[in-house]
C-alpha cells in the first residue's frame, strides 16, 4: 500500500476569509459504476458517514441493516444504519464500517474506524500543503 497525498483545498467563509478545508476525493462503487465523491476528512468522526440518498446509489437495502443513532454537535441526533462500504483511495480498495444517516443533507465524512491507526496514519502537513495518508 502506497502513501497517499491530497493537496489542501480552501474555502472562502464570510467574515472569516480563506480557510483550509480537509476535503479529498474518494471513489465508491455505485449501481451505475465507480463514481468520485468529495469527503471531509474528519478526525472527530468515529465512522465514515454518508447521506441517506447514497443507500440506493450503493445498492444497500437499509431494511436489512442494523439501525442506530448518531449524535453530533450540540446534541443533535439522527437515525443511522450501520453498513460496510468499499472505498477506493485512489486505487486501493478498503472496506470500512460506515453510517448512513436518515438525512440527505449529511456531508460525506471520512471517519477513523477501520482507517486511522489501523491502515493509515493521517498527517495534515501545513508545510507541504497536503493531507498525507501513510500506511502503518
Amino acid at each position: 500500500m502506497d502513501k497517499l497525498s491530497f493537496p489542501f483545498q480552501y474555502s472562502a467563509i464570510p467574515y472569516i476569509g480563506r480557510i483550509f478545508t480537509p476535503i479529498i476525493p474518494i471513489k465508491l462503487k455505485t449501481v451505475n459504476g465507480v463514481a468520485k465523491f468529495n469527503f471531509l476528512v474528519d478526525t472527530g468522526a468515529d465512522l465514515t458517514t454518508l447521506p441517506h440518498f447514497m443507500a440506493s446509489r450503493l445498492g444497500i437495502d437499509l431494511s436489512k441493516e442494523k439501525q442506530g443513532v448518531a449524535e453530533g454537535l450540540g446534541g443533535f441526533r439522527v437515525k443511522t444504519w450501520l453498513v460496510k462500504v468499499d472505498l477506493i483511495l485512489p486505487d486501493n480498495k478498503l472496506t470500512v464500517r460506515a453510517s448512513i444517516t436518515d438525512e440527505n443533507s449529511t456531508p460525506f465524512l471520512l471517519g477513523r474506524v477501520d482507517l486511522l491507526d489501523v491502515v493509515y496514519s493521517w498527517n495534515f502537513s501545513v508545510r507541504q500543503k497536503q493531507i498525507i495518508f501513510e500506511p502503518i
